[in-house]
């Protein structure tokens, strides 16, 4: 299997107090990764690095994301090639449809394959709603339209963070069964912040638990 996520004593300092300690994670082509844990544990943060969203502390050890080691000169090559979710997404004043059909029109994809796409992933996540404003949709409606953008463009990997935490817990389990061989296709991969054991028992392949910024065996 090909290693897309290599860290290696890697840490997190804000304001010269430690919030980020990894002593070693890894992760492979075609895995979820679950990551759980107390509020304030650095989950989110780590998550950000990985997304290369913030830089881990300069002097930090061994850093590889997507085969690759960060650099100025790939950095943005190296987010375009991931997605990230978050608990409380950004959507643009437009349409449920447009919001999740931006990516791939700033990719330029033909008309009939954004339309075919955003269909595939509309269905695959109950969205009726595609005409509605996406300011004027619930939270649980907003995560999914953010989770339908991310999945629309097809990264090979992606970075969740409780991406379907406004849900409540039978639809959230229906989705996510039905989202585990959708996001590992093709060998993608994901890492997914959640805070439910359920959810790592539906999705994770691999799981890990941080306290205090570490990561406890």
């Amino acid at each position: 299997m090909i290693e897309v996520i290599n860290l290696k004593s890697i840490k997190k300092t804000y304001n010269g107090a430690p919030i980020l300690e990894i002593g070693e994670m890894t992760l492979q082509a075609g895995q979820v990764l679950t990551i759980s844990g107390p509020n304030g544990a650095g989950k989110s943060t780590l998550l950000r690095i990985i997304g290369l969203l913030e830089p881990p502390d300069h002097g930090s050890g061994k850093f590889l994301v997507l085969g690759e080691k960060p650099t100025w000169n790939n950095h943005t090559n190296l987010r375009r090639r991931m997605a990230v979710v978050f608990q409380t997404p950004y959507m643009f004043n437009r349409s449920v449809y447009e919001n999740i059909s931006m990516g791939l029109r700033w990719r330029k994809l033909r008309t009939s394959e954004v339309a075919e796409r955003v269909h595939e992933v509309s269905k695959l996540l109950e969205i009726d709603f595609l005409e509605q404003s996406a300011r004027q949709i619930s939270r649980g409606q907003t995560q999914r339209t953010a989770l339908a953008r991310a999945l629309v463009v097809r990264p090979e990997m992606l970075l969740l963070d409780e991406p379907l935490s406004a849900l409540d817990a039978k639809l959230r389990a229906k989705l996510l069964t039905k989202l585990k061989p959708t996001i590992t296709e093709a060998g993608r991969s994901a890492i997914y912040v959640t805070h439910d054991e359920a959810e790592v028992k539906l999705i994770a392949d691999k799981k890990l638990t941080l306290v205090d910024g570490k990561i406890e065996r």
